[in-house]
C-alpha cells in the first residue's frame, strides 16, 4: 500500500489542528499536543476540503444500516397474542 502524499505542509494548516495557548496546539486526529510549525503527518487533511471526499464512507455506513434492517425484519417471527386473564368475577 502506497502512503498518500499529504496536501498540507504544516500542522497549523490541518483541519484537525486546534490552537491552544501561545505556542502549540492539539491534534484531534492523533489525540496529542503538537506544534503548529511541525511538518504535517500523513493523517493531515486540508481545512477547506470538499465534503464529497468522505461520501464513500457515508454511503458504506448507510448500506450497513439497510442490511441490518433487512436482517432484523427477516428474523422476526409472527407472534401470537396471549389471551388476557380476566379478573372480573
Amino acid at each position: 500500500m502506497k502512503p498518500q502524499s499529504c496536501p498540507i505542509s504544516t500542522c497549523r494548516s490541518c483541519r484537525y489542528y486546534a490552537p491552544e495557548g501561545r505556542r502549540g496546539g492539539y491534534c484531534q486526529q492523533l489525540g496529542a499536543p503538537v506544534c503548529g510549525g511541525w511538518k504535517a503527518c500523513a493523517l493531515g487533511f486540508p481545512p477547506f476540503a470538499p465534503s464529497w471526499e468522505h461520501l464513500e464512507r457515508l454511503m458504506e455506513i448507510g448500506s450497513h444500516e439497510v442490511a441490518l434492517r433487512e436482517i432484523v425484519v427477516k428474523d422476526e417471527k409472527p407472534r401470537k397474542a396471549k389471551p388476557v386473564a380476566s379478573s372480573i368475577a
